[in-house]
């Protein structure tokens, strides 16, 4: 049975890291804490469910900590002092999942009971319980909260086609999913997989696999044009907008979870 509510964490100081790896100074630290987290490793042992379940923390400003252990979401509050961290009184879902998740699950909310320090380390997280690394995480990868949910097309800049003429029967959408890196869509004509990428500046999804069904018309080749260059995305309200160099080339509406 997975615990649901862990105790206080004791608050200990948290040793100097080897001069051999880049450290980030404490008063930057808060700054870069506050975000998501992907699981790298455990206790020295490799994640390695991490392209189906994901585990994540993200830590938020108002002293508040949630995410995913893998099947169930958890969710409490934080204090922090220097290096030191204290994390709990915690809670989570109680979701059955497989059993080799539900272990790595298991290990990982343990975990989180034992730790009482972080710190930065070559650009990852790193949370440990008595000085001793227990823990280690990258900047995480997964979709945005606010882009789950799925997105249906209904205009795409540039072609002189009435849009309705280049999806005569059914339109484009894109399927995002809560803690998950990688998402599914559809071009008019071929389904996709994809995967979110959350560096600045560079290009946001990268397209993966496709059916490959010859498909009418110049639809699916705008599609995958606009969605394959875009560099920037904007939710306001039902409405996903992908942009293009600040050109809103895609918008999409909001038609289901």
């Amino acid at each position: 049975m997975k615990p649901v509510f862990y105790g206080l964490c004791t608050v200990l100081l948290l040793s100097a890291c080897t001069s051999s790896k880049k450290t980030i100074a404490v008063k930057d630290s808060l700054n870069n804490l506050y975000q998501k987290w992907d699981l790298v490793s455990l206790n020295d042992e490799i994640y390695n469910l991490k392209s189906t379940n994901n585990i994540l923390i993200e830590f938020h400003e108002k002293g508040q900590v949630n995410g995913i252990g893998g099947c169930n979401r958890f969710f409490g509050n934080f204090t922090t002092s220097g290096n030191d961290l204290k994390l709990g009184p915690l809670g989570s879902t109680k979701m059955a999942c497989e059993e080799e998740v539900n272990q790595w699950e298991n290990k990982f909310f343990q975990t989180l009971e034992k730790v009482n320090g972080y710190q930065f380390i070559d650009n990852k997280l790193v949370l440990t319980s008595n000085g001793q690394a227990v823990a280690e995480f990258e900047e995480s990868n997964v979709v945005p909260d606010d882009l789950a949910g799925k997105w249906e097309l209904y205009y795409l800049t540039g072609p002189r086609i009435i849009f309705n003429a280049l999806y005569p029967e059914e339109k484009p959408f894109i399927q995002f999913y809560q803690g998950r890196t990688s998402f599914h869509g559809f071009t008019g004509c071929n389904g996709f997989s994809a995967s979110y990428n959350r560096k600045p500046g560079e290009k946001i999804f990268n397209a993966g696999p496709m059916t490959l069904k010859a498909c009418p018309g110049d639809g699916e080749q705008f599609f995958l044009k606009f969605f394959n260059e875009a560099d920037r995305y904007e939710v306001s309200g039902d409405t996903l907008t992908l942009f293009n160099k600040e050109v809103p080339a895609l918008k999409f509406k909001k038609v289901g979870r």
